[in-house]
C-alpha cells in the first residue's frame, strides 16, 4: 500500500491582521482527484503551507497523461487559493513531506526566502502571453518575395550547371534567417508595448516555427485590465496577422517557484572536510573564510598548468556551494545526530 504523506501546493504569508484557520480551505478549495484528500493549511512561524494528504509518487517517472492530470490538479488548487485573495508562492510540482512535522521543517528552513519573495509578489499575478502567426504559410510566401530571396533565386537559375540540392538548401537557410529576423522584431514590439504595464518578465522557449513570442509577465493585480487592454490594442495593430493567447491570472510560476529537497549527510561531511572545517558547527562567515583561504591557494592563476590544482579548485568551489546551501540559518551543525533536522534545503527552482 502506498505511503500517505503531505503534498504541498504552495506557501502563503500570514499577517497578524489576517490570522489563518488551518481548516480554512476545507470547503472552499477541493482537489480535482479522489486520491488527493481535503486541502488544508499547516501554519508555522507566520507562514502557511497549503497541503493535502496524498499517496507519495515519483513525478519524474510518470507517463505524460498522468503527469498532465497531476499538473492540472496542482494548478487548480493553487489558483483556487488565489481566488480567496491570498498571494501564493507555488511549490514545485511533486513536492511531498513525510508528515506535518516535516512540513513545518520546510517552512522554517525557507522562512527567510519566503518572506523576501512575499514582499516582491504581494498582490501580483503572472500572465503568460503567446503570440503566433495566424497563417505561417502566407508569411513564408511573403518572405519568398523578399528582394534578397528573389535575387538569390535569380543568381541560381542563371547558373548553366542548374540548381543543385546545396543551392536549394542555401535558399532555405536564407528564408529561415529572414523568418527569424521578422520573429525577433515582432517579439520586441510586443514586449515594448507590454513592459510598461509590468514589474518583470521571463522569456520562455518557442515551441515551433509558428510561435513568435512566449513571455511570462509579472504585474500588479490591479493593472490586469490595463494589461488586457494593451494586448487587445496589439491584436488590433496587427490586424489578424498574429494570434494572441493569454493565460492568467496565475501565481508567479515563472519567477518564484519553491523547491524543497533532502540533502545527503555524506555530501555535507565531504564538503566540510574539503574546506578544513574541523568543528561540529560553523557560521556563514566561517564557511566563507575557509573557502577564501582554500580557493586562494588552489586558484589556477597561482598554479598555471597544474591539472591537480585545477581539480582541487573545482572541488573547493563545489564544497562551498554545498555548505552555503546547507547553512540557511545563522549557524549550522555537522553533528550526524542533529543532521536529519537540518537536512532539508528550500530554494528557488532553477
Amino acid at each position: 500500500m502506498a505511503e500517505t504523506a503531505k503534498y504541498i501546493y504552495g506557501v502563503i504569508a500570514v499577517s497578524e491582521a489576517r490570522a489563518l484557520d488551518p481548516t480554512a480551505f476545507e470547503h472552499e478549495v477541493q482537489p480535482a482527484s479522489p486520491e488527493c484528500r481535503t486541502v488544508s493549511a499547516i501554519v508555522h512561524q507566520g507562514l502557511a503551507a497549503i497541503v493535502s494528504d496524498s499517496a507519495i509518487s515519483d513525478h519524474t517517472h510518470l507517463l505524460k497523461d498522468a503527469l498532465a492530470r497531476l499538473l492540472v490538479r496542482h494548478q487548480m488548487v493553487v489558483e483556487a487559493v488565489m481566488g480567496l485573495g491570498y498571494t501564493v508562492i507555488p511549490m514545485r510540482l511533486g513536492t511531498f513531506a513525510r508528515n506535518e512535522r516535516e512540513v513545518r521543517e520546510i517552512l522554517g528552513r525557507g522562512s527567510v526566502l519566503v518572506r523576501d519573495i512575499s514582499g516582491k509578489v504581494a498582490n501580483r499575478i503572472e500572465v503568460n502571453v503567446v503570440a503566433t502567426w495566424n497563417d505561417l504559410g502566407a508569411t513564408l510566401k511573403g518572405i519568398a518575395e523578399h528582394p534578397a530571396i528573389r535575387q538569390l533565386k535569380a543568381e541560381l537559375l542563371a547558373n548553366p550547371a542548374g540548381v543543385s540540392l546545396e543551392d536549394q538548401m542555401r535558399v532555405g537557410v536564407k528564408v529561415k534567417e529572414l523568418l527569424d529576423q521578422a520573429r525577433t522584431g515582432l517579439a520586441a514590439e510586443i514586449g515594448a508595448a507590454l513592459n510598461p504595464v509590468c514589474a518583470d518578465r521571463r522569456e520562455h522557449e518557442l515551441m515551433d516555427d509558428k510561435m513568435i513570442a512566449n513571455i511570462a509577465f509579472l504585474l500588479d493585480r490591479v493593472r490586469q485590465p490595463q494589461f488586457d487592454e494593451t494586448v487587445q490594442e496589439l491584436n488590433t495593430r496587427f490586424n489578424g496577422r498574429l494570434d494572441f493567447r493569454c493565460v492568467g491570472p496565475l501565481p508567479p510560476y515563472s519567477f518564484y517557484t519553491l523547491e524543497a529537497r533532502k540533502l545527503q549527510f555524506d555530501a555535507i561531511d565531504w564538503a566540510r572536510r574539503k574546506l578544513g572545517l574541523v568543528k561540529n558547527t560553523a557560521t556563514h562567515e566561517d564557511i566563507r573564510r575557509a573557502h577564501r583561504q582554500m580557493a586562494f591557494s588552489s586558484h589556477p592563476d597561482r598554479n598555471a598548468g597544474s591539472v591537480v590544482m585545477s581539480r582541487e579548485f573545482d572541488e573547493v568551489t563545489k564544497a562551498y556551494r554545498i555548505l552555503n546551501e546547507f547553512c540557511q540559518g545563522g549557524r549550522c551543525s555537522f553533528d550526524p545526530a542533529s543532521f536529519p533536522e537540518h537536512s532539508i534545503h528550500v530554494g528557488l527552482r532553477s
